[in-house]
């Protein structure tokens, strides 16, 4: 019994000595993103999930951005997990998806997906799916069968507004005097109208930016990356991080914002055109309908 005791401790302490050994020459020939793993198994998810019930999440980013920098590793949702909080590198990873990188989820956030979900397909499927969605929701179609109900809506809103602003008023009969001179009294806004106002698209991707639907993407690596001089090893799981750089205030002078910088294009990326497109005509399209060309 002793020297069965005796061997299985040797044997236990074989294994923990060659998975340490195994571990460090890992880290010898990966030079991984600097950062914290957190608790065995659970990781940094605690801390996550905290964030997200604050009126304010970005501190979980912020506070490893300062201490690691953009690119930075944690343990998120059961899975070691690099995130990238930087502009150029953000655009790297979407870019070059089926290249380098695949869309992923972490295997809790996949089984709660399906495995059918669009978000997880990939490849020739993905692209044969997202084609057909994308047929049933182009914008010519939501023009010609849905504005109509999304007018009706947004007429009924509007009208629901009698407490109305005496300045604002006033500011209108300016407005359309102004549209009155590039446009008669019965014609109405064409969509070609609203293409012109860049003002107005400037107002959209200021909202989008401060109030993205979602903070971010989940990336894996199709093979071995080197990103900002650190190298990410093969099916390591990634999250992009939207808001991180669309709330960096250094980013705002030069930030050129995409809702669809990756080539998977969000279904409901007009649906802030058509109602900002309603509420110009039927609001005299304040400053902008006046700098139509």
């Amino acid at each position: 019994m002793v020297i069965f005791v005796h061997h299985l401790f040797i044997l236990l302490l074989t294994t923990v000595i060659s998975f340490l050994l195994h571990r460090v020459s890992r880290l010898r020939r990966f030079r991984l993103p600097p950062g914290n793993l957190g608790l065995p198994f659970i990781g940094e998810t605690l801390q996550l999930i905290s964030a997200f019930k604050t009126e304010n999440p970005e501190p979980f980013i912020d506070e490893r951005v300062k201490r690691y920098g953009s690119v930075f590793t944690t343990h998120i949702f059961g899975e070691p997990t690099v995130f990238s909080a930087g502009p150029e590198t953000n655009r790297f990873i979407l870019q070059n998806e089926g290249k380098l990188f695949e869309s992923s989820y972490p295997g809790s956030i996949s089984n709660l997906l399906g495995k059918h979900s669009l978000l997880l397909m990939r490849g020739n499927l993905h692209k044969r799916m997202h084609s057909l969605t994308m047929s049933f929701a182009s914008s010519s179609i939501i023009k010609d069968q849905l504005l109509v109900d999304i007018d009706r809506l947004i007429r009924l809103k509007l009208d629901s507004w009698t407490d109305r602003v005496f300045l604002m008023e006033e500011t209108k009969k300016i407005e359309y005097e102004k549209i009155m001179e590039k446009k008669s009294e019965s014609e109405a806004l064409q969509w070609s109208d609203y293409k012109s106002m860049s003002f107005t698209q400037c107002v959209i991707n200021q909202t989008l930016r401060v109030a993205n639907i979602i903070s971010g993407v989940f990336r894996r690596t199709i093979t071995e990356v080197n990103i900002n001089g650190y190298t990410i090893p093969k099916d390591r799981n990634l999250f992009v991080s939207f808001r991180a750089v669309h709330l960096d205030h250094d980013n705002l002078k030069t930030l050129i914002l995409s809702i669809h910088g990756d080539g998977r294009m969000s279904l409901g990326q007009s649906v802030p055109e058509f109602f900002t497109h309603r509420s110009e005509e039927d609001l005299g399209c304040a400053r902008d309908m006046s700098l139509l060309e």
